[in-house]
């Protein structure tokens, strides 16, 4: 793999990407892979090798202020406290935020001759996944405008939203 850092010049953020690249250099499909809150981009690394052998380059994408940053140096008794600041709905914006500024980079990165990247992207076969955090970012950059139930840990469903 391979780890950068560009500048969404929109916003002013610094946004670290973690690529995994095929053994191939003809342009392959691109999985864009966004982690749960506190984490990083070099979590789920098996999922970036996993798909990278199986001809996919994947960029997983580090959200600053819903990453590891939130947690690291803070005391074991305010963990649960910061974490739960972090989950708000500015840094889910930001989190949507982030992907397109990433699409965005990749797709220059891809055509500049001096790239590693360059000619290595098929953008027009791009998917995406996520795990937790970004997972529900996965679903908002994809398109979902609803969720009205989630199976729980028991495989039973909870009430649908607002009927409680």
């Amino acid at each position: 793999y391979r780890d950068w850092m560009f500048t969404d010049a929109k916003r002013k953020r610094d946004i670290p990407v973690r690529v995994y690249l095929p053994v191939s250099t003809k342009p392959a499909p691109v999985i864009l892979f966004s982690h749960g809150l506190g984490g990083s981009r070099s979590n789920n690394g098996y999922l970036g090798n996993h798909w990278a052998k199986r001809g996919y380059v994947v960029v997983h994408v580090q959200h600053p202020g819903s990453d590891d940053g939130v947690w690291k140096n803070t005391p074991s008794t305010q963990i649960r406290q910061v974490m739960a600041k972090a989950a708000n709905a500015e840094n889910f914006t930001l989190r949507t935020q982030d992907i397109a500024a990433t699409l965005d980079q990749i797709t220059a990165w891809s055509g500049a001759k001096d790239h590693l990247l360059f000619g290595r992207l098929d953008m027009t076969h791009v998917g995406m996944s996520g795990h937790s955090f970004g997972a529900v970012t996965t679903q908002a950059v994809s398109g979902q405008t609803a969720c009205d139930r989630f199976a729980d840990q028991s495989g039973g469903y909870v009430q649908p939203f607002g009927s409680a």
